[in-house]
């Protein structure tokens, strides 16, 4: 178990330096997403988060000018990862914003897939079992937040 939570925060300080050194205008043009949201682990569920919270929590979305579309081809990526002990629970929330892409290598017939990465963030969150899906429904919040923020300024007209 402790190899397990060493790993899963050693990926999350790699995930936040990855955002952080990009400060390019990535979501241009950007006008339609599909939200995805990875199954919940039973650890999520018996810290109270549910779908229902998480599809609260997106409401800034919908009070932009970007829509959402079951048929976009950029994804507005959810997971939530949450261990869970008797008192406390501890969660990390990443959300992305990706597309899938496909491309033959020029050395062969063989085709490849893989995720451009459009926008990301995370964060880890700890707390008592019976406040833990607020705190969730407001990281997840935030964290939205701070899409819609990037995607005005990068759509922004000049």
């Amino acid at each position: 178990m402790f190899v397990l939570i060493v790993v899963w925060l050693s990926m999350s300080a790699g995930f936040a330096h990855a955002q952080a050194e990009d400060d390019g205008h990535r979501l241009k043009g950007l006008t339609k997403i599909r939200l995805l949201v990875e199954d919940l682990s039973k650890g999520s569920e018996l810290c109270g988060i549910t779908s229902g919270i998480i599809r609260d929590a997106l409401y800034p979305i919908s009070s932009s000018k970007l829509q959402i579309s079951d048929t976009a081809d950029a994804r507005f990526y959810i997971q939530i990862t949450t261990l869970q002990s008797q008192v406390q629970c501890k969660s990390k929330i990443d959300i992305r914003v990706y597309l899938f892409q496909h491309e033959k290598l020029p050395f062969s017939d063989l085709v490849r897939s893989y995720d451009v990465v459009l926008w990301s963030e995370g964060s880890f969150f700890t707390s008592d079992v019976d406040e833990h899906a607020r705190i969730i429904r407001e990281g997840i919040e935030n964290i939205t937040k701070d899409f819609v923020t990037a995607w005005n300024r990068d759509n922004k007209p000049q």
